[in-house]
């Protein structure tokens, strides 16, 4: 079956220049650094020695996205469970309207070491505004198009939020959960009463109460009522 189908997107590269009617292919985005994965095309494909996307040929009654997946795969070696999700992004139409090719971008956790076949000669590993120069056409127009743009500035923004870096590049602080703000504030409170001079018993009780409720304060619960509240319980010294 395979082989009809090559003669078919054989057909078409001699009729149109594109190998098939229709394409499909795909970038792949790493959380966990913000990098896209980009293929090096091999001598056996054409536009051989520039930097690509992960696709081919659309099989008849094929979807795209599902086509840009099984390229993927077959190229790559990643699957369907590695994915964090996957994007709908460019679509490049030829002039003439003889060929069109679907872009997306799938996104992935962390960096991995794709599985090659004869299509690639290597791979690499790059941030989205440091591109390297030798593009497949169509790669360029994928990632210089508005769409790309945004899709990928977003994607950027979230990796960056993960991972702790501001706008700039420098590393942030991450925000504190709830949890860890209410440690804080019981800490705090702790702490003023150690500084004050106590007028009665309860205020060393109250004391006491305080650092076994930051010690237990991983289990704090929260109401469910429509507001997020947490729930202060003082514990007795002696329970």
């Amino acid at each position: 079956m395979d082989n009809d189908f090559d003669a078919l997107h054989s057909e078409a590269f001699i009729e149109t220049g594109f190998w098939g009617r229709k394409g499909a292919g795909c970038v792949v985005f790493a959380l966990s650094t913000g990098k896209l994965l980009l293929a090096h095309r091999s001598d056996l494909v054409l536009e051989p020695n520039t930097w690509g996307t992960w696709g081919g040929a659309i099989d008849p009654k094929e979807d795209p996205k599902k086509a840009a997946l099984r390229e993927l795969s077959e190229e790559t070696g990643i699957g369907a469970a590695d994915h964090n999700r996957v994007i709908e992004s460019y679509v490049f139409n030829s002039p003439d309207g003889g060929f069109r090719y679907h872009n997306f971008i799938v996104v992935v956790d962390e960096e991995f070491e794709p599985a090659l076949n004869w299509e690639s000669q290597g791979s690499d590993w790059v941030a989205p505004d440091d591109l390297p120069a030798d593009l497949h056409p169509g790669l360029a127009a994928f990632m210089s198009s508005d769409i790309a743009q945004q899709q990928l500035s977003a994607l950027v923004a979230e990796s960056n939020g993960l991972n702790g870096v501001a706008k700039g590049g420098e590393e942030v602080d991450q925000p504190l959960s709830a949890v860890e703000r209410f440690k804080m504030t019981l800490l705090a409170i702790d702490e003023e009463l150690k500084q004050e001079q106590p007028r009665s018993s309860s205020l060393p009780r109250l004391g006491a109460s305080l650092r076994r409720a930051v010690h237990c304060a991983p289990d704090v619960s929260f109401a469910q009522n429509g507001q997020t509240q947490p729930s202060l319980v003082f514990f007795h010294p002696s329970s």
